[in-house]
């Protein structure tokens, strides 16, 4: 994306710096009490990672201990070494030391109260914790360091939450232009307004707390390109910024009523984590948000919604719309023709009848000219054509190696071997007047690439349309295959 001209000076982010500060975060007064008692107990004295993990349930307290644990150990002259993984830092310094820290910051005055946030606000603070508690389960599916993923997975939420606590009507109107299907991000429209993004607010944060560079510089990947290019940015910060990005639409995808997009991410976000952790992955990380879950449900009732962590069936009732979770998204034609395949659906078994039907009817009311089903032969190591769809003019359909070591641009195999789950490769032939959507289909694991195209012209006028069509016919191609 492309920062607006006022984040180039660094006047408004030093004043915002100071007054984020000053005014910070709510304290969740559950967790607060909870961590007062258990250190008065003794609770935490032989048990520093649970002291951890109650901590890493509120945004504010995580974060503003480690800033008063660094300004007590920089007075008392001590050895202030920070590492990437900030839990070592709670789990490691003396005990005396971190309950000077949690007392200053409790005792600290109290400018902003959970119970008056708005629902924009409250939903911000619980999609960070989901986010970091996603991305600390789903760390070792990566070989990676559970409290480094949980760590940075919070600084990237960090941000986020401060504005939307300290700038409420910013954050409310550029997330009210999201919902209403702007063409920018929410960090392009927040920048536009305040003259730096979230996550740059959160990097800068970390840098003043002298937290280590490479964790500063890790909460902007990959969001924005123009910091990317200039950092040598290691294997492992690549990885936690994979995780991120799972974590992240797994947490938006609680709240599909405030992100119309987090529906259409769920399926990409549920494939990657049962390629990492298993089939029963999604149900590993339901089980570690349920406390946080109750905290938010007990301090907030009329925000907290079942969405991430209902079963499978949340996604699989008996209309299209929530059978298909792109289907309410698509045009009033498309979403008849998606009725009409889903009625010849029972009880998710395939149906020749439906295939049919999706290759003759639905396909075409999406605009969709041409394409093919692959299907993957790990006897070929090849992604084998089994079902063509119209006239294809960008390709021939011939099986594809996928193991080979260089596939140029051709998007069927990249969509195969995609780290990013099902996430379509959008490819264009300005030559030719062609577009192409490619994706990954099936649901535990990968087992064929559904490619179509679209004139550039039809593409142009439908926008993102275009995209959320395609993959309501891949959501639907999986169910007419009874996966």
């Amino acid at each position: 994306m492309t920062l607006p001209g006022p984040i180039k000076t660094d006047k408004r982010l030093q004043k915002a710096l100071q007054y984020v500060s000053d005014y910070w975060l709510p304290v969740n007064a559950q967790v607060a009490e909870k961590i007062r008692e258990g250190l008065e107990g003794g609770v935490y004295d032989t048990n520093r990672a649970l002291l951890t993990k109650d901590l890493s349930s509120d945004l504010s307290l995580f974060f503003g201990c480690l800033r008063e644990l660094r300004e007590i150990l920089l007075e008392r002259g001590s050895k202030y070494a920070p590492q990437t993984d900030l839990t070592l830092i709670i789990e490691d310094v003396d005990l005396d030391v971190l309950k000077l820290a949690l007392k200053s910051m409790m005792e600290g005055p109290s400018i902003h109260l959970l119970s008056e946030g708005d629902e924009a606000q409250v939903v911000r603070l619980f999609e960070a914790v989901l986010s970091a508690t996603s991305a600390q389960t789903l760390a070792p599916g990566y070989g990676a360091a559970p409290g480094a993923a949980l760590s940075l997975a919070a600084l990237r939420q960090l941000g986020y939450a401060l504005v939307a606590w300290n700038y409420p009507t910013v954050y409310q109107e550029a997330l009210n232009e999201v919902q209403a299907d702007s063409p920018h991000s929410l960090d392009e429209l927040i920048a536009k307004q305040l003259g730096f993004t979230p996550l740059l607010l959160a990097s800068r944060l970390a840098t003043s707390w002298g937290l280590p560079a490479e964790l500063s510089e890790a909460a902007l990947v990959p969001s924005i390109p123009m910091y990317e290019d200039a950092m040598i940015i290691s294997a492992t910060t690549e990885t936690l910024s994979q995780i991120c990005r799972v974590s992240e639409a797994l947490a938006r995808a609680q709240f599909d009523t405030v992100y119309p997009e987090a529906r259409g991410e769920w399926e990409a976000a549920k494939s990657e984590v049962e390629r990492r952790l298993g089939p029963q992955g999604i149900e590993k990380i339901r089980e570690r948000c349920a406390a946080v879950s109750q905290i938010f449900l007990s301090t907030s009732p009329d925000v907290f919604r079942p969405g991430l962590l209902l079963d499978e069936q949340h996604f699989r009732g008996s209309s299209p719309t929530v059978r298909n979770p792109y289907a309410e998204l698509c045009n009033p034609a498309l979403q008849l023709k998606l009725e009409q395949l889903y009625e010849m659906i029972p009880n998710s078994k395939p149906s020749a009848k439906a295939l049919k039907f999706l290759i003759r009817e639905v396909i075409p009311h999406a605009h969709f000219s041409g394409g093919c089903v692959f299907t993957v032969d790990p006897t070929m190591c090849a992604l084998v054509p089994q079902l063509e769809i119209g006239t294809t003019e960008l390709r021939s359909n011939q099986p594809v190696p996928y193991l080979v070591e260089d596939h140029g641009d051709d998007p069927v195999p990249l969509a195969f071997l995609t780290t990013e789950g099902c996430k379509p490769v959008i490819s264009e032939n300005n030559r030719e007047g062609f577009c192409s959507l490619t994706s990954a289909f099936g649901r535990s694991q990968r087992i064929g690439v559904l490619y179509l195209e679209i004139s550039s012209k039809e593409m142009k006028a439908l926008d993102k349309r275009a995209l959320l069509h395609f993959q309501a016919i891949n959501h639907a191609l999986v169910d007419c295959l009874g996966l």
